[in-house]
């Protein structure tokens, strides 16, 4: 997860990838992302406003050798993961309760969410299970009785 927010980062000066893929970078899930990479010691800043501190092929090095200062709780990591790749990429992870399909890019990440059980495969398909449910109402994509949001409003309208 990590390795694909350095890959993604919006403020890319010292990446492998090509130029950034969005344009604004001062939404909250952009701003969450810095945060986690700065307090990571991968990226040096202010949540507004940073630069990596190493390449995408650095991370898990650094990662491995880092101080335990250098952590940050799974659970924010997964929010702020989700928040970003379900919502500001055109090939975006859906947040629906029905089951999806996942493209090249993010198989590794859902099989690594089936086996901590945020997801089940049937199928060549998967289902979200309850057990992400505080992350995906952590940015409002579930409600409280763990329901897809936009597809409630759309079913209203």
């Amino acid at each position: 997860m990590i390795e694909m927010f350095v890959a993604e980062y919006p403020d890319n000066t010292n990446n492998e990838t090509e130029a950034p893929f969005f344009t604004s970078y001062s939404c909250r899930a952009f701003e969450a992302m810095r945060s986690d990479l700065i307090k990571l010691g991968l990226a040096a800043g202010t949540p507004q406003k940073s630069a990596l501190l190493v390449k995408k092929s650095e991370v898990r090095d650094v990662l491995i050798s880092g101080q335990p200062e250098l952590s940050i709780p799974f659970a924010r990591l997964l929010n702020d993961w989700l928040y970003v790749f379900t919502s500001y990429h055109d090939d975006a992870l859906p947040t629906t309760r029905h089951p999806f399909n996942v493209t090249e890019r993010y198989r590794d990440i859902v099989e690594m969410f089936e086996g901590l059980g945020y997801v089940t495969k049937t199928h060549h398909q998967y289902i979200w299970t309850d057990k992400i449910a505080a992350a995906m109402q952590s940015f409002y994509q579930w409600d409280d009785t763990l329901k897809d949001v936009g597809e409630t409003l759309s079913a209203k309208v």
